[in-house]
């Protein structure tokens, strides 16, 4: 059952109140509201220089500039969490296991998207606002983000599209199961801690290139953790509020929030013309091996990948498949 939420309270401990004047951005009316990005320095040069020396393939720990930003406080995902569509809510229980394979077995936390937000301090739940970029305020921080790393990212990985934002609120102690995303990642933390355990893309004992090419067939994200096999190859990431963490497509990763206090972040992703020609290859090879070839990896014959790009491309154009 339900219960009655009251709202996310601030490190000063006063409670956020959705405020009746909130503008169609989420956010109060008149100069300085929430749609106000102001002088935000998101990145500074000296960490976009580092960035550019790893990307696409390396994970790398970054300091961001978007922890007082007014679209992120308590008050401001009250409202979003509010009117937040169905089809872009996500929430569930927090104290799930890491080897959450069976994405629907996941038990529900039995409150609403509002209430699992306005309560995430006692809920122990898990929740993410999806693709926060359909409202226009926040969809002008994404812009400000990728105007602020595209010249590092166009050079490296061609043209971008599909920029979407997350924001994560976890309750103490909340897992994230080990899964894949197929974007290229930034998650920044806002408020609290968590610590991310992260993976090669290219490990083929943690992720074989079956997985990989499963993943692009179906969608299924969530993978299978063997602990006694996996942990020793992964490495924890630590983030307190101010860091951020790039992940590189497809690297396997799980999250766990601190054992006091809660979490909130903010995910930036993308897909770019390389990744879009890595998805392409790997549904070429799962074709290619269910009919009984072996198929060499993305990277290992560029000559052939482009030509199985391609030859996808076209079977995707005549709608032969679903995009994955």
């Amino acid at each position: 059952m339900a219960m009655n939420a009251t709202p996310l309270r601030r490190k000063d401990g006063a409670a956020g109140r959705v405020e009746d004047h909130a503008n169609e951005d989420g956010g109060p009316s008149g100069p300085g509201g929430l749609g106000a990005l102001g002088g935000v320095v998101i990145f500074s040069d000296g960490e976009l220089s580092r960035f550019a020396d790893v990307y696409p393939d390396k994970p790398l720990r970054l300091r961001h500039g978007l922890c007082d930003h007014p679209l992120l406080s308590h008050d401001a995902l009250n409202r979003l969490a509010a009117r937040t569509p169905n089809e872009h809510q996500e929430f569930n229980a927090g104290d799930i296991a890491v080897d959450g394979y069976d994405e629907d077995a996941i038990p529900k936390n039995g409150l609403t998207i509002a209430e699992t937000v306005a309560s995430i301090d006692r809920n122990r739940s898990w929740a993410c606002l999806h693709n926060v970029e359909i409202h226009p305020a926040y969809k002008a921080l994404v812009t400000r983000f990728h105007e602020t790393i595209a010249p590092v990212v166009r050079p490296a990985t061609g043209a971008v599209f599909r920029p979407e934002a997350d924001i994560f609120v976890s309750s103490a102690g909340a897992v994230a199961p080990f899964h894949i995303d197929p974007q290229h990642n930034i998650l920044m933390q806002i408020c609290g801690e968590k610590t991310v355990w992260l993976y090669d893309a290219d490990d083929d004992v943690v992720l074989p290139q079956t997985r990989h090419e499963e993943y692009h067939a179906t969608g299924r994200a969530n993978l299978a953790y063997d602990a006694a096999r996996f942990k020793e190859r992964g490495r924890p990431y630590r983030l307190l509020p101010g860091d951020a963490l790039f992940i590189p497509v497809k690297a396997p990763h799980w999250v766990e929030v601190a054992p006091e206090g809660f979490s909130v972040s903010l995910s930036m992703t993308w897909r770019s013309a390389g990744s879009d020609r890595d998805r392409r290859v790997h549904r070429i090879n799962h074709m290619l091996r269910r009919i009984g070839y072996g198929p060499s990896r993305p990277g290992a014959h560029p000559v052939r990948d482009m030509i199985k790009a391609e030859a996808f491309r076209v079977v995707e154009k005549i709608g032969l498949t679903s995009y994955k």
